[in-house]
């Protein structure tokens, strides 16, 4: 009996333990459920408010397509090409067709790699829509960045009649840092639309804004002026007329939450995007310089492209 009697308690003992784990699992399936449920309505909440924000944004600075009615009769000439310096009339011969209209909206799709920090050693995948005004300088980047699943953060960078503006939110839902309107800002966005121009070439033409000053035989330097804003940037081109890369010996940047100028180096490759009978690269990539070393912090890649 005493044997027996072990025996029952010991079974008992088992079943209490097994219905134990049993209501564990099932709680912890429950918390799971919960979390997921959780992260999922803040997802969701996130993508429309991200939404609401971003088509605000496009409103105000401009980008419909409906409000881009100026000029349409404008086009390339190239006779009026022939006083600019000879690597950049051959830049324009090469990439454009002579009477092709002028660009009056671009809009694209991107996706590639880049550092959060300068310094940093982690890159981390975006997929970005991009939009442009060549007539009236501006653009609008929307990108999401991809940290650990179910994580991101949304990055909206602008320019629009001399105001640089960058927002950035967690999860396309908290505001976790926010800049705008200040001479380091605005003149660092206008360096990145100059020099993000070859992916809409006909904003580089003199009747867009832009001056050439000779270098040398292979570079030129292009200005812009826009509302009180006025920067440079060196081009330098392969010997088929294609822009390789792009150079400012001091571009505003944000560095460990302080601005200040650097060097910076943008390149781009691989001209087989062809529309209009345009060419444009499909990869690009930017860094600023350490002493005499370039650190990149961007690669990106031309997904699709829609002009207007």
């Amino acid at each position: 009996m005493f044997f027996r009697g072990c025996e029952e308690v010991r079974y008992n003992n088992e079943v209490d333990i097994k219905k134990s784990k049993t209501f564990s699992r099932d709680d912890g399936m429950k918390t799971s459920l919960v979390i997921l449920t959780a992260l999922t309505i803040l997802l969701t909440i996130g993508v429309v408010h991200n939404q609401k924000i971003v088509n605000k944004m496009e409103s105000s600075i401009g980008y419909k397509l409906d409000s881009l009615e100026t000029t349409i009769n404008a086009r390339v000439d190239f006779n009026k090409l022939r006083s600019l310096p000879a690597p950049v009339q051959k830049y324009f011969m090469h990439v454009l067709k002579d009477g092709q209209p002028i660009i009056k909206s671009a809009k694209f799709k991107q996706h590639g790699k880049l550092l959060t920090e300068n310094k940093g050693k982690k890159w981390l995948t975006f997929e970005a829509d991009y939009y442009a005004t060549p007539l009236s300088p501006g653009f609008f980047w929307n990108a999401k960045i991809f940290m650990i699943p179910f994580f991101h953060i949304r990055v909206l960078d602008s320019y629009h009649r001399g105001i640089g503006s960058g927002l950035v939110r967690l999860l396309s839902l908290w505001t976790i840092e926010k800049d705008s309107d200040h001479q380091e800002i605005n003149s660092g966005a206008l360096h990145r639309y100059l020099a993000e121009a070859v992916w809409f070439p006909t904003a580089l033409l003199p009747q867009s804004g832009v001056r050439w000053d000779t270098l040398d035989k292979s570079s030129a330097i292009a200005t812009l002026s826009d509302h009180g804003v006025t920067i440079s940037l060196e081009f330098r081109f392969n010997k088929i007329g294609e822009v390789v890369a792009v150079y400012s010996p001091g571009r505003w940047g944000k560095f460990e939450g302080v601005y200040k100028q650097a060097a910076w180096e943008g390149h781009y490759s691989d001209y087989v995007i062809e529309k209009w009978g345009m060419l444009v690269p499909r990869k690009g990539e930017v860094g600023w310089y350490e002493g005499n070393e370039l650190q990149t912090v961007w690669k990106g890649e031309i997904l699709e492209v829609i002009y207007k």
